[in-house]
Formats: structure tokens, sequence, C-alpha cells
């Protein structure tokens, strides 16, 4: 009798409850003046996605109930517990990554990026990554590697991938190590470009003879124009005033062996940047006494070129 009522009972609050939330539906409708077919069709559509929700987690249990399974089948196939699917998961990851970056280094290193400092670090933290790797993929974990591969079915391929390693990093370094055998010129012709003009005033001061500082001022020029603002700009930021000066007779040398119709704003400037630097040569009379040369066969190309100039525009 008293099981009959507490059935009843339960009956009745369910039903309670069913209407109340059928009133919050039908209110919903009211206040939202939406049609109740629509509120129906919202309603079954949740109602599918909590089903699927539940399904889904029930299916991740199932799941990792195998993935436990598998990783203790491959402990007794191999007699060793130093693998589960975690850290093969962690292993992959690591392989993928090192896989990553020595793709990326060797894209860089071939096309020409200068920047031999920044590769050099980040080859030593793929070293260290592959020290990692050669840690934890030993012989005990390689073929639960491959079982645990097999079961998975992914197709990782984390050994054929970390036995190619060692080989692409001996070519790798060998590529960074020839980047780093360049001359001091052509480290100084690549900073220049890449307008790093801070390490570029550090690495002329480490110049020893003028005939590299002719060789840099050659190819900077390149017989372009636009160029002679560019050493003049770098001239004017270095401290050492007969570093400086040897920049500008260089340029000037450049100059007169391409014999180009330069535009006379840029000879001005040439000039008045020679003539500040002539005033901190006072105690250097050999260098003073070219620099005053240097000056005055610039104000004779600079008549040459308003006579040019003159004659081209009337």
């Amino acid at each position: 009798m008293k099981l009959t009522m507490k059935n009843t009972t339960r009956k009745i609050n369910l039903m309670v409850f069913l209407l109340l939330m059928f009133q919050a539906k039908i209110e919903a409708v009211t206040d939202l003046e939406i049609d109740a077919a629509d509120m129906i069709d919202l309603m079954s559509a949740g109602l599918l996605r909590h089903q699927l929700l539940n399904h889904s987690r029930h299916v991740e249990e199932i799941v990792q109930r195998m993935d436990n399974w598998a990783s203790k089948k491959v402990a007794t196939i191999t007699q060793s517990k130093e693998l589960n699917l975690t850290k093969f998961k962690n292993i992959e990851k690591l392989v993928n990554t090192i896989q990553n970056n020595i793709t990326e280094l060797s894209l860089e290193l071939s096309k020409n990026n200068d920047n031999i400092n920044d590769i050099k670090m980040r080859s030593r933290i793929l070293l260290n990554d592959l020290e990692k790797l050669d840690k934890v993929l030993n012989n005990n974990t390689r073929k639960s590697v491959q079982l645990l591969d097999e079961y998975l079915g992914d197709k990782s391929e984390i050994t054929s991938k970390s036995d190619s390693f060692s080989e692409q990093m001996g070519i790798l370094i060998e590529e960074i190590k020839k980047k780093e055998s360049l001359p001091l010129t052509d480290v100084i012709i690549k900073a220049i470009r890449r307008k790093q003009y801070v390490e570029v005033i550090r690495l002329l001061n480490e110049t020893k003879y003028e005939h590299e500082i002719n060789y840099i001022i050659k190819t900077t020029y390149n017989g372009t124009e636009e160029n002679i603002d560019l050493i003049l700009q770098i001239g004017n930021k270095i401290k050492n005033v007969t570093l400086t000066f040897l920049l500008y007779k260089g340029l000037s040398d450049e100059l007169d062996i391409n014999d180009q119709n330069i535009d006379c704003n840029k000879i001005i400037r040439f000039i008045k940047a020679c003539k500040k630097t002539i005033n901190q040569l006072q105690y250097e009379p050999h260098l003073n006494m070219e620099a005053k040369y240097l000056i005055n066969h610039l104000e004779n190309k600079l008549k040459t070129c308003g006579k040019k100039y003159l004659k081209e525009t009337t």
C-alpha cells in the first residue's frame, strides 16, 4: 500500500513538473511572439543536441577504456611499462615539432637569411629537443611506439622521422658553418642591405684595411645613385672620423669610375658631409690634406654637373 502511494506521489510530482515546464514554454512563446511550431522545433533540436552530447561523452569513455587496455596490452607484449598512449602522443608532438623546425631553418638558410646568430640559437634549441627525443625514444620504447602506431592506425611515422633527424641536422649545421665563414666585408654588406646600421657601424670598426672599405662601398653603391645617401647616412653615424673619411673617399672613387650624371643636390650633400668631417681631422695632417683635395674634387664635379644642367634646360 505504501509503495503504491509513493509511486502515485512520484507520478503526480512528475506531472506537475511537466505542466510547469509546459507553462514556461507557453509563456516563452507568448513573450517572444513566435509561432508555437517554431518553439517545438527548437525544443526538439535542443533535446537531440543533449542526447548527442551524452552519446559523445559515452563514446569518449569507451575509447578511453580501449586506450587503457591497448597500453596495458603493449606493455605485456614488450615487457616494458615505459610507454603508454599519453607518452606516445607527447613523443609524436615532439617529433613533429622537431621536423617543422628543421624544415623552417633549412628554408631560411636556403633563402640567404643573414640573421645567422638567431638561426644558431634556434639550432641549439633543436639539439636540446633531439636530446629529449633520444631519451624517450630508446630501444625499449621503439617497439611500443610501433605497436601503438598500429593500434591507432594514424601512420604517425615517429620512428622513420626520428631516424632521419641526425642526417638532417648534420646538413643544417654544415650550412650554418658555411654562413659563419663569410668574410667580414660580406657580413657588413648584408647588414647594410638589412638596414641594421648599429651592427654595420660595429662591424666597420673591426675592418683593418682600406681595400676592405673600398670593396664595401663598391658593392653597396653598385652604380645606383640612390645608394649615395645611404653611404652618407652610414658615414654620419660613425664616430671614427678616419673611417668616415675612408668611406667618403671610396664613394668618390666609385662616382669617378661609373662617371654617371649625378643629381647636383646629392653632390652638394656629399660636399657638406666631407666638410663636416674635415673639421674633425685637424689633428691628422695627412688625412686633412686628402680631405681638402676630396672636397675640391667634388666641387669641380658640382660645377660640371651645374653646367650640364644649364645646357639641358636652355
